[in-house]
């Protein structure tokens, strides 16, 4: 029974996400207005929105103009929950770093989604994973030299990004084409907060064959780096922990 509320919940937030990132490509508020059909606009009911189960029951469909939902939709709220369940089964419910990683998790799946759609990371989801962060090694008080550790994880992810930043410069001038948005670059500064300078490199090795792994089976030679960054990042998170 834990597991299923688990699951739901993290589906829910799958959801949530989603909308986020469709809205904010649209340039419309998540805050503004109700969950409505992406075709025909009809706002959806109570038995619309049950995570994975409403698709399911309506065959992928419009319940009111029995146009196909896009399988996104679908996808979003499993991996949402897959991502719940890998979170509480690596750390078991008791332990405060379960809910620390489902938040992390959840911020890396809601930018992923808005890089996917837009090819942008907003900066708020930059402020969130920082701020996240210092409330970690703050408020929980988890070091306690604190000045000297905030230098140093914070020296780790400028550094990275910074390699990054003098990287993609490089293969830019070389391919005369633009490798890398400035949003990948200011998420390494989260990675180096998070997993320190070495792991961090291995985050970015790690992305880097994500994405070539993703251009090969897309066939695309363009495409979203914020979701390999992610997946890497909550990887090595999780094998920190």
């Amino acid at each position: 029974m834990v597991y299923f509320i688990l699951f739901m919940t993290g589906a829910s937030f799958g959801s949530f996400l989603l909308c986020f990132a469709e809205r904010y490509s649209l340039g419309e508020s998540i805050l503004i207005g109700r969950s409505h059909c992406p075709s025909c606009g009809h706002v959806l009911g109570i038995s619309d929105l049950i995570p994975v189960f409403s698709y399911i029951m309506h065959k992928g469909r419009c319940r009111y103009c029995h146009r196909k939902i896009d399988i996104r939709y679908l996808l979003s709220e499993v991996l949402g929950g897959c991502l719940f369940l890998a979170v509480f089964y690596h750390h078991k419910v008791h332990n405060m770093d379960c809910f620390y990683a489902m938040a992390v998790g959840c911020i890396l799946m809601g930018l992923s989604m808005t890089d996917l759609l837009t090819y942008e990371i907003p900066d708020r989801f930059h402020v969130m994973l920082i701020t996240l962060w210092l409330i970690k090694h703050t408020i929980l008080q988890e070091e306690i030299l604190f000045l000297p550790f905030l230098l140093g994880k914070a020296l780790s992810g400028l550094i990275l990004s910074f390699y990054l930043f003098f990287l993609t410069f490089v293969l830019s001038k070389i391919r005369h084409a633009e490798m890398m948005g400035g949003g990948d670059i200011k998420l390494f500064f989260s990675v180096g907060l998070y997993l320190g300078f070495y792991r961090g490199m291995s985050c970015l090795f790690l992305s880097c064959v994500f994405g070539l792994f993703a251009m090969l089976v897309t066939k695309r030679k363009n495409i979203p780096f914020g979701p390999c960054i992610s997946l890497s990042f909550l990887l090595l998170l999780l094998a920190k922990c």
